[in-house]
């Protein structure tokens, strides 16, 4: 890991792009917030680009925030300065939203993550995957710049990450430093009571009825727990995909489950795969078995093929991982 090099460049450098991972969520969106508007107080030209929307439940955070840029958008003179690109919470280089070769002309590519599966891509690398959300990785990064300069905004934002992807602090990843660093974002200011009610308390109608039909879907088998969303559901439900993100949880939130998973229809027999557990089971492995990755409690994953196929191979492949992880369940 790379902190002292990475806040070397933060420093002396002038000009960045900030991004994350495509299907943006809390954690991505809170993290790529936080250091774009703490570069901007330090008079850094820092431009937060992603070629993708913001989920619903998160766009508060860009109140009084110049909105977030696509690539065409960035002023011809700001690449003939040069610059660094940030990439925050991305554990593969193929998973930027933003086009490669914004990437492939930065002066140096600055990846902060907590994935254990990131493939240390960037030129300087800082990691920490006993860490539960990037959002605490960038809250340590500039707590070590100088906490001083963290204002309400950027802790707002902060906390949001670390909330949504922690589970609102029920998930394993959870450590005391955790509740450490979302106190001292706390007295920085972090609007608690606004991310409470807009992340978890404004949900649409068409949200509860989309849940309802996924519900209406789930099986539990051999402690495995599957859910299934289709594009009708989406379509008759009017929640657009980008906000569905927080009903992976409700499959692991069941008694007897040990994976939860929710697969999700894209196009073309093309699923994407949610997989979150309890306790000891690696769903990174799982997550693995078909090119994806993540954390050891979350992950995913695509695939490829029939819907029933897809299904009985997630079943088969997390029973062997609960029968290597729980040899006594």
């Amino acid at each position: 890991n790379n902190m002292e090099s990475i806040i070397m460049r933060l420093t002396n450098e002038a000009n960045f792009i900030v991004t994350s991972h495509v299907n943006p969520d809390g954690d991505n969106i809170g993290s790529s917030v936080a250091m774009t508007r703490f570069l901007r107080a330090q008079g850094k030209n820092a431009i937060h680009v992603l070629e993708d929307s913001v989920p619903e439940n998160i766009l508060f955070l860009l109140d009084e925030y110049e909105l977030i840029q696509k690539a065409e958008e960035i002023p011809a003179e700001f690449f003939s300065k040069g610059y660094d690109l940030i990439v925050i919470d991305s554990a593969e280089k193929n998973r930027i939203a933003i086009p490669q070769n914004i990437a492939e002309n930065a002066n140096c590519v600055l990846n902060i993550d907590h994935h254990m599966s990131n493939t240390n891509f960037g030129d300087l690398n800082f990691v920490c995957a006993e860490v539960g959300s990037s959002c605490e990785v960038v809250c340590n990064l500039l707590r070590a710049m100088d906490e001083n300069k963290i204002s309400a905004q950027v802790a707002t934002a902060l906390y949001t990450g670390i909330s949504t992807d922690t589970g609102n602090f029920m998930f394993p990843s959870v450590t005391p430093q955790t509740f450490l660093t979302a106190a001292f974002l706390t007295e920085k200011g972090a609007d608690r009571n606004t991310i409470a009610n807009e992340v978890y308390r404004n949900f649409s109608l068409g949200f509860r009825k989309l849940t309802k039909m996924i519900l209406d879907t789930f099986t539990i088998i051999n402690k495995v727990g599957i859910m299934v969303m289709s594009n009708q559901m989406l379509e008759e439900s009017g929640v657009d995909y980008k906000d569905t993100d927080l009903i992976a949880n409700m499959a692991i939130d069941t008694r007897g489950v040990e994976v939860g998973i929710l697969v999700k229809e894209r196009e073309n027999n093309t699923y994407k795969i949610s997989l979150r557990s309890k306790d000891l089971v690696n769903v990174c492995e799982i997550a693995a078995q078909f090119g994806g990755g993540g954390h050891f409690h979350a992950a995913g994953c695509t695939i490829c093929g029939e819907l029933d196929e897809v299904i009985q191979k997630l079943q088969h492949a997390s029973e062997q991982q609960i029968k290597k992880d729980l040899p006594n369940a």
